[in-house]
């Protein structure tokens, strides 16, 4: 009780201006209702939207677990796949003296923005070194008989992965070397020519020569020549006699011929 009194001055003067004073305060305080309803009014907005927030995340919550029971089948499945087609072109890149990788990019949180998401071909065309590691595919970079290998062969590695029943490329060997295109044909023959696989239709305007890989009994030819006259002078055009002449060149070799 004395403490609570030390906290005021003993002087009366000054107690009763302090009353005064208090009163004055008091006197001058208006009432005023509409203050009132405001205020109840923003108390009870206040409490209708934590409900309505209240009942949106328990939505957002329950529709989060069903794209989740979408979403994890599917990234699943998908990098299964991806991974399969690392390791298809990855040693196709090998058998052709270089490196490559396949790789699923941004991917993203639980939540990722899904057209974001995409495939890097990563591949290396020298010995590694610290400055030559695999870099993802990109015209700036590699060159245009690079970037036909890698494309070839990244589409040799789709190949068993897909249920088309058919692929097309059109002049796909156009800037390679002819060390890597002899290299490229041979992977096309060998994946291509099964019982089992898909056709592969290679559209181009030049071959080399002493494909041998070409001489498959599921290898089909089509020459289109460019018109009537573009043999003028020459003899008219054979297949049957072409491939004579080709059999006949290699059993004089004694069966021997080009490298594949």
């Amino acid at each position: 009780m004395y403490d609570v009194l030390a906290q005021y001055p003993d002087n009366v003067d000054i107690v009763e201006e302090e009353i005064n004073t208090c009163e004055e305060k008091i006197n001058n305080c208006v009432d005023n209702p509409e203050v009132i309803n405001r205020y109840n009014a923003g108390l009870a907005r206040i409490t209708e939207l934590e409900q309505r927030l209240e009942i949106l995340n328990d939505s957002n919550e329950e529709e989060a677990r069903k794209v989740a029971a979408v979403r994890n089948p599917f990234v699943t499945r998908l990098e299964h796949t991806i991974n399969e087609l690392n390791k298809r072109f990855s040693a196709y890149m090998e058998q052709m003296g270089c490196g490559g990788e396949v790789e699923l990019l941004n991917k993203g949180d639980t939540y990722g923005d899904y057209g974001k998401w995409g495939i890097a071909i990563k591949v290396r065309f020298r010995n590694r070194t610290d400055e030559d590691m695999l870099k993802i595919l990109d015209k700036e970079i590699h060159s245009g008989g690079e970037r036909s290998v890698s494309t070839i062969l990244y589409l040799m590695a789709m190949q068993d992965l897909q249920s088309s029943p058919f692929r097309v490329v059109d002049e796909v060997n156009q800037g390679m070397d002819a060390h890597n295109e002899r290299l490229v044909f041979s992977r096309i023959v060998r994946n291509s020519c099964r019982t089992d696989c898909k056709q592969f239709f290679l559209i181009t305007p030049k071959l080399l020569q002493g494909l041998i890989a070409m001489d498959n009994p599921f290898v089909t030819v089509h020459f289109i020549l460019n018109g009537p006259h573009a043999l003028n002078g020459q003899h008219p055009f054979s297949m049957r006699d072409l491939v004579q002449l080709m059999r006949s060149k290699r059993a004089a070799a004694g069966g021997g011929g080009g490298g594949d």
